[in-house]
C-alpha cells in the first residue's frame, strides 16, 4: 500500500480513465444519432456528428495520457 497521496492520485487517474471511456462511448452514440438524423433530413444532426467526431479523439488522448502515467510509475 502506498501513501494517502499516492492513493488519491491513483483514484483520480482511475476516474479519468473510465471517464474518457465513457466520453468515447457517448461520442460514438452522438455520431450514430447525428448520422441517422442527417439521413432523415434533420438539420441538428450535423451538430451531433461534429460533436462526436470532436469528443472521440479527446477521450483517446486523455486515456493514452493516463496509461502513460500508470506505465511510468511501475517499478
Amino acid at each position: 500500500m502506498g501513501t494517502n497521496r499516492e492513493e488519491k492520485a491513483i483514484s483520480r487517474m482511475n476516474f479519468l480513465f473510465w471517464g474518457s471511456m465513457a466520453l468515447q462511448f457517448l461520442a460514438l452514440v452522438a455520431i450514430f444519432i447525428g448520422l441517422v438524423a442527417r439521413g432523415n433530413k434533420h438539420h441538428w444532426g450535423l451538430c451531433f456528428t461534429i460533436g462526436g467526431w470532436t469528443a472521440f479523439p479527446i477521450g483517446y488522448v486523455i486515456r493514452s495520457w493516463v496509461r502513460r502515467w500508470f506505465h511510468n510509475r511501475q517499478p
